[in-house]
């Protein structure tokens, strides 16, 4: 009976740990990842292009609701994995 209740406390604990680092190492992932982005397009050159206005919308209305209530750099943070 104790050997069982050890194992099991040894697998979820283990468990636990696994799902921790898991999300840590996601996190990190993500950190990484946007910083290699933002390092590449600080460094590229600006461009200076003329551009020509074909179009203008007149009449322009929002009538959806939010998609979601996180903040925008959280949720581009998180769903752009």
């Amino acid at each position: 009976m104790d050997t069982v209740f050890y194992l099991t406390y040894g697998f979820s604990s283990l468990m636990t740990f696994l799902a921790f680092a898991l999300v840590i190492g996601l996190l990190i992932l993500v950190i990484v990842k946007r910083a290699k982005t933002w390092k590449q397009n600080y460094h590229s050159p600006r461009l200076t292009v003329t551009a020509k206005i074909v179009a203008k919308r007149m009449d322009v209305s929002s009538s959806y609701p939010r998609r979601y209530s996180l903040p925008r750099f959280l949720h581009r943070l998180l769903c752009d994995l």
